[in-house]
C-alpha cells in the first residue's frame, strides 16, 4: 500500500485537522484502484451509506459523501507547505489544487509565477548547437552567440598553411590565404616590388612623378584651396607609429586618372569642397581645366622648367591620350 498523494518531492508538510486516512485515499498497488472501506482505512461502507453518519465526527450528514458539512469544509481548507522547485523557498497551497496539479502529470511547484516562468525559460530552452548551453528566449537560433557562430563556421574548414610564416591556421573565410594581416601585408610589398606593379615602369613609379609635382603645384596655387580659399594649415598625426604632419590640402585630379601628373590636370583642394566634387553626380566646378592651363602659363619660367623636367622624366608612365 502507498499514499497516492504524497509522491512530490516538494512537499513539505501538511496542516490538516483531519487523518490522512480521510484526507488521502490509499491505492491498492496491484488493482491502482482506490481504498475507501475496509480494514486498511478503518471506514465502513455500511456504516457511511446506510446510516449517513460522518465517518469522522459520527453526526448525521447528507448526500453520499464520507463526512458531513462541517467536515468537508475543513477538508478543503487543508494546506500543504512545499518547496519551490526553483529558489527553494517553502509556500502553501490548497490541498485540492495540489491533488488536480498531481492528476495532471504535474511534479514541479513554484512559489510565484516569476520563478515558474524563469525556470520553464531554462528547462524548454533550446541548447546551443557548439557549446550546449541553454538559450532562454531563443528558439529559432542555432548558436547562443556570434563566438559560438565563428567557432563552428572556423571548424569545419580545413586548415592551411600561411605561404610566408608557414604556420598552421584555420581561414576565416574560404578565400583567405594568410594567417593574419601581417603576413598579408608581406606579400602584398613582395608583389608590387619592380615589375609586380603594375604602376611601375622602366624603374619610375607614378607615385614618385606625384610626390615631386605636388609643392609646385600647391606654389602655382598659392597654398590655398582655388575654390573657398582656405590657407594650407599642418596637424600632427601619428603614422607607422612616427609623429609627422599632415596638411588639409590636397591635389586633385581633374580627369580622375593618378597616373596623370601633369600641371594641367592638377588644382589644390581643401578636403571639403573636394568631397563636394566626388559625391556631386555632376561637378559644380567646371571650370578647373581652363583655369589650370591658365594658371599654368602665366608661372615663371623656372617653375615651367621643373615640371616640363618631371614630364620628361616620367613620360612612361604618362596616360595616353
Amino acid at each position: 500500500m502507498a499514499i497516492d498523494y504524497l509522491k512530490s518531492k516538494q512537499l513539505v508538510a501538511i496542516k490538516s485537522e483531519l487523518p490522512l486516512s480521510i484526507v488521502f485515499s490509499l491505492v491498492n498497488e496491484a488493482t491502482k484502484k482506490r481504498i475507501v472501506y475496509g480494514q486498511a482505512t478503518g471506514l465502513s461502507a455500511q456504516k457511511s451509506k446506510s446510516n449517513k453518519i460522518c465517518v469522522r465526527c459520527g453526526n448525521p450528514k447528507g448526500g453520499n459523501g464520507l463526512l458531513c458539512l462541517a467536515c468537508y469544509q475543513k477538508l478543503r481548507s487543508i494546506r500543504v507547505v512545499l518547496r519551490c522547485t526553483l529558489c527553494g523557498k517553502e509556500h502553501e497551497k490548497y490541498l485540492y489544487d495540489y491533488r488536480k496539479a498531481l492528476n495532471r502529470g504535474q511534479e514541479d511547484f513554484y512559489c510565484s509565477k516569476a520563478c515558474s516562468q524563469k525556470h520553464h525559460a531554462v528547462k524548454h530552452a533550446r541548447s546551443c548547437t557548439y557549446c550546449g548551453q541553454p538559450m532562454p528566449g531563443k528558439r529559432r537560433n542555432k548558436y547562443c552567440s556570434e563566438t559560438c557562430r565563428t567557432a563552428s563556421r572556423l571548424s569545419k574548414r580545413p586548415v592551411k598553411i600561411c605561404p610566408i610564416c608557414e604556420a598552421e591556421f584555420i581561414p576565416r573565410s574560404s578565400r583567405a590565404q594568410f594567417c593574419s594581416r601581417e603576413c598579408a601585408s608581406a606579400a602584398h610589398s613582395e608583389r608590387m616590388v619592380g615589375l609586380g606593379n603594375s604602376h611601375y615602369q622602366d624603374g619610375m613609379s607614378y607615385a614618385m612623378w606625384f610626390t615631386q609635382m605636388r609643392p609646385l603645384i600647391l606654389e602655382r596655387d598659392g597654398h590655398k584651396c582655388v575654390v573657398c580659399g582656405l590657407q594650407e594649415a599642418f596637424t600632427r598625426i601619428t603614422w607607422n607609429g612616427q609623429d609627422v604632419q599632415r596638411s588639409n590640402l590636397v591635389i586633385h585630379h581633374l580627369n580622375e586618372a593618378v597616373l596623370d601628373n601633369t600641371p594641367e590636370n592638377l588644382v589644390t583642394l581643401c578636403q571639403p569642397c573636394h568631397m563636394i566634387h566626388h559625391k556631386s553626380k555632376s561637378t559644380p566646378y567646371l571650370w578647373f581645366g581652363s583655369y589650370a592651363v591658365e594658371k599654368s602659363l602665366s608661372m615663371t619660367s623656372r617653375w615651367k622648367a621643373a615640371t616640363i623636367s618631371l614630364r620628361k622624366r616620367f613620360s612612361p608612365t604618362t596616360v595616353s591620350s
